[in-house]
């Protein structure tokens, strides 16, 4: 699928993110048409249009944006890089867009040592990132039971669920709200632009283009946030 049959002459379908993410892609969308427009008829609208009338845009979170990607219902969108290596559904990763960034940890109680940490016998991980952990436990050596979890997991290790977490670290205020402190770094997370195979392949030159404005406008904004000195 590399097109849809949706309002007229709208034949790519845009997908954002829900969430943080989404918030501050929308505002670096502004003044590139590619935007959602809010409809003032209907709030409960889940499409919108931009102003590309090419493009029609779509919120979904992150997982279930790479779904729609990689199978062609939608044709491009932007997600973490943390969702992306949790999935196997196959999507063109075309840039990194320089935003969203923030570390995936292993955080355990205050004061506790990675050392004294990996001595635990029996070690248990609570995340959400399964693989990416699972990853980096098998390059460093470490075993340790995963207990998968989608929510709350700051407080795994106070209710006694696991002995530490891995899960993404921005600015770490959750972390201390909870006791909780990084004991190591396991990657780095940013947002990424990807696209659809089959629909980059059939219509190259118009995504090209689209793609050179979604890229343009963030590197853009971010200078504009973070000045050279």
């Amino acid at each position: 699928m590399t097109s849809v049959p949706l309002h007229g002459e709208r034949r790519f379908v845009f997908a954002l993110p829900k969430g943080r993410l989404g918030e501050t892609l929308d505002k670096r969308l502004a003044g590139t048409g590619l935007g959602p427009i809010p409809s003032k008829e209907n709030p409960r609208a889940l499409t919108f249009p931009t102003g590309d009338p090419r493009v029609l845009a779509v919120w979904l979170k992150g997982r279930d944006l790479i779904r729609y990607v990689s199978r062609g219902a939608a044709t491009f969108g932007v997600v973490g890089s943390d969702a992306l290596g949790e999935c196997d559904d196959d999507v063109l990763e075309l840039a990194d867009l320089g935003f969203g960034r923030c570390t995936l940890c292993l955080a355990g109680p205050k004061g506790m040592r990675l050392d004294e940490l990996l001595a635990t016998p029996h070690l248990r991980l609570a995340t959400k990132f399964s693989r990416a952990c699972a990853a980096w436990l098998d390059r460093m050596g470490i075993t340790a039971e995963l207990v998968p979890i989608e929510s709350s997991v700051e407080i795994a290790p106070r209710l006694g669920l696991a002995h530490a977490i891995v899960d993404l670290v921005q600015s770490g205020d959750t972390l201390r709200d909870n006791d909780l402190e990084v004991l190591a770094t396991i990657g780095d997370v940013s947002a990424r632009l990807v696209m659809n195979r089959g629909a980059y392949l059939t219509d190259r030159e118009a995504l090209r283009a689209i793609a050179a404005r979604i890229v343009e406008a963030c590197r853009t904004s971010s200078q504009t946030a973070h000045p050279k000195p």
